[in-house]
């Protein structure tokens, strides 16, 4: 394959970094620094329920018309009985113990990624 315009040169970067990121991270998932969830799943206090990953992290394969509109709000107005989002969190104890070295820079990558493909996706269901 050869790169003929800007929109290919887009999409080479994306696909070299993902591949990047897979290869030196084979195993890893974007859970892997997931908090622990100690909350009761029965637990009728709302306040104190937090969104948790699997939920926000997700694709859909169309973002017009009415369907998705609809679904959108009802996600929205689900999320907003909620008191909290969970994110990436690594805990490190402070008890004398060496400290293994724990980072953030496989979610900052996939994330970057992740926002470039959402960008090339637009930019190709705007053009349809």
């Amino acid at each position: 394959m050869t790169i003929q315009d800007e929109f290919d040169k887009i999409c080479h970067k994306i696909a070299s970094e993902a591949f990047a990121l897979y290869s030196e991270y084979p195993d890893t998932t974007i859970f892997r620094n997931k908090p622990s969830s100690e909350q009761n799943p029965n637990d009728e206090d709302y306040c104190n329920r937090a969104i948790g990953m699997e939920m926000y992290i997700s694709f859909v394969a169309n973002t017009k018309g009415c369907l998705y509109r609809n679904i959108e709000d009802s996600i929205n107005a689900e999320f907003n009985e909620y008191g909290s989002i969970e994110e990436p969190t690594i805990y490190k104890s402070i008890n004398g113990k060496v400290i293994t070295e724990a980072n953030f820079d496989f979610e900052n990558r996939f994330f970057t990624i992740m926002e470039d493909l959402h960008e090339v996706l637009t930019h190709l269901n705007n053009k349809k």
